[in-house]
C-alpha cells in the first residue's frame, strides 16, 4: 500500500474543494494511506515581504517533512506530466511502496528556493495557476487517477 503525505501551507477549509478532497481520500483508501499536515500560513502585506515569509514557512515545513520520503514540491515552474506518466512514476518514487511520497504545496507566495532544491522533483499541475484549495483537490484527483491506472480500474480511459 502506498503512503502519500500532503504537507501544505494553510489550513483545511470547509468549502466545496475540501469536500472534493475528502471524496478522493475515501476513494484512495483501498490503494494508499493519506496523511495531511498543515503548516501555519505566514501573514504578509506585500510581495516585497516574500523572502521573509517563505523563509518562515520553510522553517515550519522542514519540521514536518520526513527525511526518508520521496519529496515532490509543487511549483508553477515544475515538470509537467500527463496522467499516465505520473502514474508510472509513483512506484519508482516510492521504491515499490517501500517509502512514502510527500507532496509539498506552498502558500500564496510559493515555496522557498531551498525547499525546491531539497525536493527530489518539482512538479507543475498545469501551465495555469490555481487557487490553493483547487490545486490540492486536483492533486488528490490525480493521485486517485494514478492508482486506478496502476491497478487497471475503470476510471481513466
Amino acid at each position: 500500500m502506498y503512503q502519500f503525505n500532503l504537507v501544505i501551507i494553510g489550513k483545511e477549509k470547509n468549502n466545496p474543494e475540501q469536500m472534493l478532497i475528502e471524496h478522493y481520500k475515501k476513494l484512495l483508501k483501498p490503494f494508499a494511506r493519506i496523511q495531511v499536515f498543515c503548516c501555519k500560513e505566514e501573514g504578509f502585506f506585500s510581495k516585497n515581504e516574500r523572502e521573509q515569509v517563505v523563509r518562515q514557512e520553510q522553517n515550519r515545513l522542514q519540521k514536518i517533512i520526513q527525511k526518508n520520503s520521496f519529496i515532490v514540491a509543487l511549483d508553477a515552474k515544475g515538470r509537467l506530466f500527463d496522467s499516465e506518466t505520473f502514474a508510472q512514476h509513483i512506484p519508482v518514487w516510492s521504491n515499490q511502496e517501500q517509502h512514502s511520497i510527500t507532496f509539498i504545496i506552498g502558500g500564496p507566495l510559493g515555496l522557498s528556493q531551498n525547499i525546491k532544491n531539497q525536493a527530489h522533483l518539482c512538479l507543475a499541475l498545469s501551465l495555469f495557476t490555481f487557487p490553493h484549495d483547487l490545486a490540492r483537490s486536483i492533486l488528490m484527483e490525480q493521485l486517485y487517477r494514478a492508482m486506478t491506472i496502476l491497478h487497471k480500474k475503470t476510471y481513466h480511459y
